[in-house]
C-alpha cells in the first residue's frame, strides 16, 4: 500500500496515519512536536521519532502495521538511550496496536504488546471516557483528500 504524505496544520506528515494521530492529540489538547530531532542509536543507526509530547515526556513512534522486531528494537534503544518513555503505535488512534510505555518501552521482540492501556497513557480513567471517544471520532473522521485540512475540535480537559 502506498503511503500518502499528508498536510495538516503547518506540517507535512509522512502518512495519513501520522496526521490522524496529530488530530487525536490536538483534540485532547496534548501538545506535540512532529519530528523535532533525530538521534544516533547506540550502534550509530540514525533514528527520527515521529512525535515528542513534552508535557508527558513521551516519544510516540507511529507505524502503519504492527511493529516488526527491528522497529521494536529501535524504539527500545531510543527509550534506553534517551531516558524517556516511547509509545510504539501501529494503526489509527481508534484501533491501535501498541505497547504501553512504562519507565521505558515494554514491548520486546516476539512478545504480544498490551492493547488496553492507551487511556492510561493519556490520563483518562477508562477507555470509554468521553474525551477519549471524541478524540477517536475526530481523528477518524478527519478528511485530507483533495487538499482538505480538518480542524480538530479542542476538548476541555
Amino acid at each position: 500500500m502506498e503511503v500518502l504524505q499528508t498536510r495538516y496544520k503547518n506540517y507535512y506528515f509522512r502518512s495519513r496515519t501520522e496526521a490522524r494521530w496529530a488530530v487525536f492529540f490536538d483534540t485532547l489538547r496534548i501538545v506535540y512536536e512532529y519530528e523535532p530531532q533525530g538521534f544516533r542509536l547506540d550502534d550509530g543507526t540514525p533514528y527520527l521519532p515521529d512525535f515528542w509530547l513534552p508535557e508527558l515526556s513521551l516519544w510516540v513512534e507511529v507505524k502503519g502495521q504492527g511493529p516488526n522486531d527491528e522497529e521494536a528494537n529501535k524504539a527500545q534503544r531510543l527509550a534506553d538511550g534517551s531516558g524517556h518513555r516511547v509509545l510504539l503505535v501501529a494503526g489509527s488512534p481508534q484501533n491501535p496496536k501498541y505497547a504501553r510505555p512504562s519507565d521505558h518501552l515494554t514491548y520486546r521482540p516476539n512478545q504480544v504488546p498490551e492493547f488496553a492501556k492507551l487511556h492510561e497513557v493519556f490520563g483518562f480513567a477508562t477507555p470509554r471516557a468521553a474525551g477519549l471517544l471524541a478524540a477517536y471520532g475526530e481523528a477518524m473522521s478527519a478528511r485530507f483528500e483533495h487538499g482538505e485540512s480538518p480542524r480538530a475540535r479542542f476538548l476541555n480537559r
